[in-house]
C-alpha cells in the first residue's frame, strides 16, 4: 500500500531574484523551519526563523531569537538591527503588566522602503520596530486606558490579537493594521489613525489570506473607506493593491 504524503503548512513564501524560493514550513505562531528551494534541491537556512520583504522588494527582514536584521537584498549587507519588543510598549505606567517571556512569533514581517523599520504582526500584538525601540500599534492605548478607568484588573485586559493583519504602502507613508474583532485601521507616518476600512465581515482578511476562513476585505481599499478628514493623499495612496503580505495557512 502506498504511503500517503505528509502535509505541512507553508506559512510564508517568497520568489527570490535568482529564481529560487524561500519558504517557511510551519504555522506562523509555531516553531518552524526556513528552506531555500531551487532546481538543485531543498536546503535549510540555518539561524533563521522568520522572514519578510519590503513592498519595493529591496529590503529583507530576517529574524531569529536574537532580533530582526534588515538586509539590502537577500544576500546583501545588513542595514539595520532591531530588537524584539518587550511587551510593555505603550502600556500605561504604574500597572502590573507583564513583559514577554519570549519574542513574539511573527505572522508577518514587513520592512519599510527606507530599510530602517519593520512592521511586526503577531498574535501578541502589532508593533513598529525601529532603532530607537518598538512601538505598539495594536491593541491601541485608548481602549486599554478606558478599561483601566472602568476598574478592570490589568490581568483581565486582553493584549493578544486574533487573526492579526498588517501591511505597508509602497512608499512607506501608510500602514494598515487589523484584527478579527475590529476594522482595518489606516495609520499615517506619525502613527495616527486617519481612516478605517470596512471589512465587509467579522473577519478581515488580506488578498493573500487563507480561503478556509469565513471573512472578507474589499480588494480595492476605496470600498467602505471612512476617512476622518478630507485627505486626497490618503485616498490616492489607498489604491495600492500589492500588499506583499505573507500567506497564512
Amino acid at each position: 500500500m502506498d504511503k500517503q504524503p505528509s502535509q505541512q503548512c507553508v506559512s510564508s513564501v517568497l520568489l527570490l531574484d535568482d529564481g529560487s524560493l524561500l519558504a517557511r514550513i510551519g504555522r506562523p505562531g509555531e516553531t518552524g523551519q526556513v528552506l531555500r528551494i531551487d532546481r538543485h534541491g531543498v536546503v535549510p537556512v540555518i539561524g533563521l526563523t522568520h522572514f519578510g520583504r519590503c513592498p519595493q522588494r529591496r529590503y529583507f527582514a530576517l529574524a531569529n531569537a536574537d532580533g530582526v536584521r534588515v538586509t539590502d537584498g537577500w544576500d546583501g549587507p545588513q542595514v539595520a538591527r532591531l530588537a524584539w519588543p518587550t511587551g510593555l510598549e505603550n502600556l500605561p505606567k504604574g500597572y502590573p503588566f507583564e513583559p514577554f517571556d519570549l519574542p513574539p512569533a511573527p505572522t508577518a514581517l514587513v520592512p519599510f522602503p527606507d530599510g530602517q523599520r519593520v512592521l511586526l504582526v503577531s498574535a501578541e500584538g502589532i508593533f513598529l520596530l525601529a532603532s530607537k525601540g518598538a512601538t505598539r500599534l495594536l491593541p491601541r492605548q485608548a481602549p486599554i486606558l478606558e478599561a483601566l478607568a472602568a476598574g478592570t484588573d490589568p490581568d483581565d485586559i486582553p493584549l493578544g490579537l486574533s487573526m492579526p493583519q498588517g501591511a505597508v504602502s509602497p512608499d512607506g507613508r501608510l500602514i494598515v493594521i487589523s484584527e478579527q474583532n475590529g476594522p482595518q485601521l489606516v495609520l499615517n507616518d506619525q502613527l495616527e489613525v486617519i481612516g478605517e476600512i470596512d471589512t465587509g465581515s467579522e473577519q478581515p482578511l488580506t488578498v493573500d489570506d487563507c480561503h478556509f476562513h469565513d471573512g472578507s476585505t474589499p480588494g480595492n481599499a476605496y470600498v467602505g473607506l471612512r476617512a476622518y478628514a478630507e485627505d486626497d493623499e490618503l485616498r490616492r495612496a489607498l489604491s495600492w493593491q500589492d500588499w506583499d503580505s505573507a500567506r497564512v495557512c
